[in-house]
C-alpha cells in the first residue's frame, strides 16, 4: 500500500480479510494518515430488503414512529422475507447469489450433490399415502436432514454438557437433533425412502411417512413427555383406510395401544421390526 500511495496515488486500493484485528495488533510500523480503517458487519435485515429490491419495505420499516401493531399485508410479508434473510445470512456475496439466482438451478444443483455425496437426506413431501408413494410427490416441498445427528449437533454449537441436563439434548431447537436421529435410522431400514405430510387451513404435519411392504405408515416424532398425536389422528380419519398402523417415536415406554405403537427413542433402529410384531399382535 505504501509503493501505491507515493508512486500510484490515483489508484483507491481496498484490502479486505478476516482476522486483520489479530494480525494488526501489535504492528511494527504503520503508514501514520495513509490507511482508513472500517469494519463491515454482515447486511442487515434491512440492507437485505433494499438489495432484493424491496425498497417499500425498507422504507416502510424506517417510518414506524409509534407503539401499535404492523398492518397484517407488512406484517406476513415480512415474515417471509425474513425467512429469506435466515438462509442466505448477511454475507454480500450470498445476497448476490440469490439477488441473482432466488431458488434457481444452481442453488438446486448444490443441493443435489450434497444429496448424491450422502451427506444429506433430501424427503419430498406426500399428497396422500398412496403407492407407489413417489407418484405422491410435491416436488416443490422437501425437507433436509444431515446424514449423521452427531453432525447436527456439531454444526448447531450445542456443547456435549447438554447430555447431563436431563432431556434437554432431545428438546433443543424444537426436537431438531431427534428427528434427525430417527430419519437417520428410517433410511438404514426401508428400501423407500421416506416422505413426509402437511396440511394446511387448519394445520396438521406428520413428521414421516415410511412404506413397508405395500402398506403405508404415519410416523410422529416426540421429543417430549407430552405425546399428545393430534396430527395422526387428523390423519387417520383423512386416510381411514390406509393406516393399518400409527408409528410414534417418544422417550415414553414400548407399547401398542389400539392401532397406536409407540416406541422408545433408542429402540428407533428397530422400527421394521416392531412393527412387523405389531401388525402380528394386532391383526392375528
Amino acid at each position: 500500500m505504501k509503493y501505491f500511495c507515493e508512486n500510484a496515488p490515483q489508484y483507491h486500493i481496498a484490502c479486505a480479510g478476516s482476522l486483520l484485528g489479530i494480525a494488526l495488533a501489535n504492528p511494527t510500523s504503520f503508514l501514520v494518515g495513509k490507511v482508513n480503517f472500517m469494519q463491515i458487519a454482515p447486511m442487515t435485515f434491512e440492507e437485505f430488503l433494499l438489495a432484493n429490491g424491496d425498497d417499500n419495505l425498507a422504507a416502510f420499516l424506517e417510518s414506524l414512529d409509534t407503539i401499535e401493531p404492523i398492518p397484517d399485508a407488512f406484517f406476513n410479508t415480512l415474515y417471509k422475507k425474513l425467512k429469506m434473510y435466515y438462509v442466505t445470512g448477511g454475507m454480500p456475496k450470498s445476497v448476490l447469489m440469490w439477488t441473482k439466482a432466488r431458488d434457481v438451478p444452481a442453488m438446486q444443483e448444490t443441493l443435489q450433490r450434497l444429496v448424491d455425496a450422502r451427506l444429506m437426506h433430501k424427503i419430498y413431501r406426500s399428497s396422500a399415502p398412496g403407492l407407489p408413494v413417489a407418484a405422491y410427490d410435491d416436488l416443490s416441498a422437501f425437507k433436509i436432514y444431515l446424514v449423521d445427528v452427531g453432525l447436527l449437533r456439531r454444526l448447531a454449537h450445542l456443547a456435549p454438557t447438554a447430555f447431563g441436563e436431563g432431556s434437554r439434548l432431545f428438546t433443543e431447537f424444537k426436537g431438531a437433533l431427534t428427528e434427525n436421529y430417527v430419519l437417520q435410522t428410517l433410511v438404514t431400514q426401508f428400501e423407500v425412502v421416506p416422505r413426509y405430510w402437511t396440511q394446511t387451513n387448519p394445520p396438521y404435519e406428520v413428521d414421516f411417512l415410511i412404506q413397508r411392504e405395500n402398506d403405508i405408515f404415519p410416523v410422529e416424532v416426540k421429543s417430549e413427555t407430552n405425546i399428545t398425536s393430534k396430527s395422526l389422528k387428523k390423519f387417520k380419519e383423512l386416510f381411514p383406510d390406509q393406516v393399518k398402523l400409527r408409528v410414534r417415536f417418544s422417550l415414553d415406554n414400548l407399547k401398542l395401544d389400539g392401532v397406536m405403537l409407540n416406541i422408545p427413542l433408542f429402540m428407533a433402529g428397530q422400527a421394521d421390526r416392531l412393527i412387523g410384531l405389531a401388525l402380528q399382535q394386532r391383526y392375528n
